[in-house]
């Protein structure tokens, strides 16, 4: 459990705190992931190695990035 999402669920935190929250992992995070991943990893890696390696090679590095919060949120 994290104390941020612990804080949430017991009602610790006021509204606007709880939509920050809210927004940053429904829309930021998500968004970011992908201009990361599928833009600047996967293209750079297209320019050394063909292009299903480097899809491949960009699929492992998203759950090895994810691998400490278990596979359910990879």
């Amino acid at each position: 459990p994290h104390p941020l999402g612990e804080a949430v669920a017991d009602g610790q935190l006021p509204g606007w705190a709880v939509a920050l929250v809210l927004g940053l992992a429904v829309v930021a995070a998500p968004a970011v992931e992908e201009v990361f991943f599928r833009g600047m990893l996967l293209n750079a890696l297209r320019q050394w190695v063909p292009t299903g390696v480097a899809v491949a090679a960009q699929a492992v590095a998203f759950g090895l990035a994810h691998a400490p919060y278990g596979w359910v949120y990879a």
